[in-house]
């Protein structure tokens, strides 16, 4: 599995979870019907899975985006660093040890 996928996976169950916990509260503190209980529940589970998986869905794009210009800006990195050490090593300023200048 990917690793910026396990971050994110367990999102859409939290959020659910949390969702019909509070419909269940309310529900439950107004005294309603079994009926009514059992239609909000459902209802909220459907609602906040959606809102979850949505919220999963943008932020496991939101990590591609950032892991994709991480992984630019080292590249961009290790290119300059092999620049820079091709430079002193070919640098004319330096002498060959064969004993010419």
């Amino acid at each position: 599995m990917k690793k910026d996928s396990i971050r994110t996976r367990q999102i859409p169950i939290l959020v659910t979870l949390a969702g019909a916990g509070l419909a269940c509260l309310i529900s439950v503190l107004q005294g309603v019907d079994f009926s009514i209980f059992f239609k909000r529940l459902v209802c909220s589970v459907i609602i906040f899975g959606i809102i979850g998986i949505s919220v999963k869905i943008w932020l496991d794009i939101g990590f591609k985006v950032e892991k994709e210009e991480e992984e630019k800006k080292e590249s961009k990195q290790q290119e300059d660093e092999v620049q820079i050490t091709e430079g002193k090593e070919h640098s004319p300023d330096e002498s060959d040890d064969d004993g010419q200048s």
